[in-house]
């Protein structure tokens, strides 16, 4: 005779079905526009610990499972107007088994270069000050394991929702903007285009280089975007 499903079964069904749930409705939020309210429901809604070591990553995105995990910078800086800034970022990337990622991205400590001061670094920071926070997914087509097409869906703190686009190369993938979105009282300069390039290092696979570059409204149509942001990664954790 045949038992039924175990508990721990049920229980685990029972947890997928419900992040399936979060995770369908944050990417409603996002696909309507709303800005102002996006952060804030990602934050309610996926507050808690999304990574479920027992559910098998979605086999259109296997070919992305490198970028899984918990990465924190060893370095990171910033190019804005002609200034140059330091700080900390920590990468989150889970998944709940659907043909999408889920990435939380946080900087705290930003201080201005140069400093005379010891720069803040994640085994001196006797606090951590939250400065700018993304949340968003990247998304594969489940129909067709073999294309490399990618698209993140993308909402900042400071008022931005973006789509971009782009391609998987091996242990690499480049997304630029598609469409861009800002809330009513953003200031200017407005963000115009944002790429992104994550490149995992070929001798190392606990190290992840990110670069975003970046066109604003104070720039000629002809000029190339600019390194906005420079971070080197090191995995610290694989949940």
């Amino acid at each position: 005779m045949l038992g039924g499903p175990s508990t721990d079964d049920a229980e685990m069904s029972k947890r997928m079905a419900d992040l399936q749930v979060k995770s369908s409705f944050i990417q409603f939020i996002i696909s309507v526009g709303l800005i102002n309210l996006a952060p804030y429901v990602i934050e309610a809604v996926m507050g808690e610990k999304m990574s479920l070591s027992k559910v098998p990553v979605h086999k259109c995105l296997e070919k992305l499972q490198w970028l899984l995990g918990v990465w924190r910078s060893e370095s990171a800086t910033i190019q804005l107007e002609g200034k140059s800034f330091a700080y900390l970022s920590e990468l989150k990337c889970e998944h709940v088994g659907q043909p999408n990622f889920i990435l939380h991205i946080n900087a705290f400590n930003v201080q201005p270069l140069p400093n005379s001061d010891p720069l803040s670094t994640w085994s001196n920071a006797k606090e951590l000050k939250p400065f700018h926070r993304e949340m968003g997914f990247l998304r594969v087509n489940p129909n067709d394991e073999a294309s490399t097409n990618i698209s993140y869906l993308n909402v900042q703190n400071v008022g931005l929702a973006n789509v971009e686009e782009g391609d998987i190369n091996g242990q690499s993938f480049v997304v630029k903007t598609q469409s861009i979105g800002r809330s009513c009282f953003n200031k200017d300069p407005s963000v115009r285009l944002l790429r992104r390039e994550y490149l995992l290092d070929e001798k190392d696979s606990n190290i992840l280089s990110v670069k975003v570059f970046m066109s604003t409204s104070r720039m000629d149509d002809n000029e190339q975007p600019f390194e906005h942001l420079t971070i080197q990664y090191r995995k610290v954790s694989n949940e």
